[in-house]
């Protein structure tokens, strides 16, 4: 989805020119694994949404790819590079402790991104 900047300066008005790529929260997810019953990353992924949005879009300001492109790298499934399911997959290499549906901080997050 592309969103329009808000600008709370002038609140009437939209940047025609500062467009940004929105990933939010979803229902009916693939589930990561077989032992969950999360179908929802509401509540617990709001970091690596925010991570999925900071390299969309960068891909979106500085690759020449378009907004479908970009956006396939980030539909969740096991099988995109940057889904909920393969972030959740690689934070158990990074923090095997962690549950694969617990909150992540803005520290966790960088590091799987990384």
């Amino acid at each position: 989805m592309i969103k329009k900047y808000f600008d709370w300066a002038s609140p009437k008005t939209i940047k025609d020119d500062e467009d940004f790529l929105l990933l939010t929260y979803r229902k009916n997810i693939t589930k990561a694994n077989e032992v969950t019953y999360y179908s929802s990353d509401s509540g617990w992924s709001c970091m690596l949404r925010v991570g999925q949005m900071l390299i969309a879009n960068l891909f979106y300001k500085h690759e020449e790819k378009s907004v479908i492109e970009i956006i396939s790298l980030f539909y969740d499934s096991k099988m995109t590079p940057f889904s909920i399911q393969m972030l959740t997959k690689a934070s158990k290499d990074i923090y095997p402790l962690k549950k694969q549906y617990e909150w992540y901080t803005p520290c966790e997050c960088g590091h799987i991104l990384k």
